[in-house]
């Protein structure tokens, strides 16, 4: 069993390292590596000889602790701004982005299980379902939010490639029409990279009108601040359609084809930002990898949480189908296994 268990983990390890050399904008790179983390905990305890009972509890204890500590951090952040508004519980609850309601959801239900896991509530029979449910979720949510980290440390540390032929930077919403330290950032980024790689490098600029009512989009209000760093304007291209990640790449796919030619390149966003961003590169046909912008300030930690959070949860809407898919079949299965 033992080892079983290290041959199936260097298996994981090199699909994952194959799929990487392939594009290196597959998720599923994040979800083998977690695996393979998996299964090398999994072969430390057959080593010390533990019962698969005390084996699933502890990885259900892990994953239980990290689902809890994620719902307890973002629920902390929001009764805060709760207490700073004057309406009730239910309209403050109502007017919450979606994927807050679902931590509220997620928090509830996690305590449910535990109290329901460890009481002799769990003899009846339909909280045996519920636990055996719970007990698949937890462990397949632990491994998708491991699976999130991971897949983005993967793309933080890669290397971009060695003549990119043009830069991409990603815009950001714009508050009065102000750059914000965020896109600032992304920019000096560029700017750095730009002079790096010896001016042979156009910039482009994408992004729509941060409101329909305005005559500016971000990307000239982001090409007028990269002129000024020293950038000449027949090195800066716009793209000025994109109303979001996605159109940012479609377009700017459309933008490269009239140049005539294939190009390689990068594109630049924030360090939250780069997985999704990367996914919708790899859709929209675009040769381009990613670099990410640390935003890691201490004096906005919340803040930092936050984004990454959200990303988090975009990333599970856009595999959605997937995902519910094996919701549908972890309930199923529960109900025939009972």
């Amino acid at each position: 069993m033992f080892g079983l268990l290290l041959v199936s983990e260097l298996l994981l390890c090199l699909i994952a390292f194959s799929l990487y050399l392939i594009d290196r904008r597959q998720v599923l790179i994040g979800y083998f590596l977690t695996a393979a983390i998996v299964v090398l905990l999994l072969s430390g305890f057959v080593y010390l000889k533990l019962s698969f009972e005390l084996i699933l509890r502890i990885f259900i204890l892990f994953n239980f602790l990290s689902l809890f500590s994620i719902a307890f951090a973002v629920i902390s952040y929001k009764i805060k701004e709760f207490k700073q508004e004057k309406v009730s519980a239910k309209q403050w609850i109502m007017k919450q982005p979606l994927y807050i309601q679902l931590v509220f959801v997620m928090a509830i239900c996690l305590i449910l299980f535990l109290v329901t896991y460890n009481t002799p509530l769990r003899t009846l029979s339909f909280f045996i379902w519920f636990n055996r449910v719970g007990s698949f979720f937890i462990l397949y949510f632990g491994h998708l939010v491991l699976s999130y980290f991971i897949m983005q440390t993967v793309l933080m540390k890669s290397k971009i490639p060695p003549n990119p032929e043009y830069i991409l930077i990603l815009g950001k919403y714009l508050e009065d029409g102000q750059i914000d330290r965020i896109l600032v950032s992304r920019l000096r980024k560029a700017f750095e990279l730009f002079n790096y790689l010896k001016k042979e490098v156009v910039l482009i600029m994408s992004g729509g009108p941060t409101n329909p009512s305005l005559n500016y989009s971000e990307a000239r209000v982001m090409a007028k601040y990269i002129h000024a760093q020293g950038v000449p304007a027949p090195k800066i291209l716009l793209e000025e359609k994109s109303i979001d990640t996605k159109t940012n790449m479609v377009f700017t796919e459309r933008l490269l084809k009239y140049r005539d030619r294939e190009e390689q390149g990068v594109f630049i966003t924030s360090d939250y930002h780069l997985m999704r961003a990367s996914v919708y590169a790899k859709q929209a046909g675009l040769n381009a990898v990613g670099v990410g912008v640390s935003t890691y300030y201490i004096d906005d930690l919340e803040e930092y949480l936050k984004n990454h959070l959200f990303e988090m949860t975009t990333m599970l809407y856009v595999y959605r189908w997937i995902h519910l898919a094996i919701v549908g079949v972890i309930i199923v299965g529960s109900l025939v296994l009972i």
